[in-house]
């Protein structure tokens, strides 16, 4: 994610209306463990939070603003 960051951010600062968001590697993982073939996500953003509702429950992700920030 960081070498990523570092060429993407610096090209994009110019550029208005572009907003990057990143979820934490924490959440991700959560998200990724016993991951089935068939998924089946629920996803609802309210007051600048995403939950992720999936068969094991919901899981709220606060989103880190790489570049921007929530409109």
């Amino acid at each position: 994610m960081r070498v990523w960051e570092g060429k993407v951010i610096p090209a994009i600062k110019n550029l208005k209306n572009v907003n990057i968001a990143a979820v934490p590697q924490e959440v991700l993982e959560v998200l990724a463990k016993d991951m089935p073939r068939v998924i089946k996500w629920d996803v609802m953003i309210s007051e600048g939070t995403v939950f992720v509702t999936d068969d094991r429950g919901q899981h709220e992700v606060q989103l880190q603003w790489l570049s921007g920030e929530r409109g």
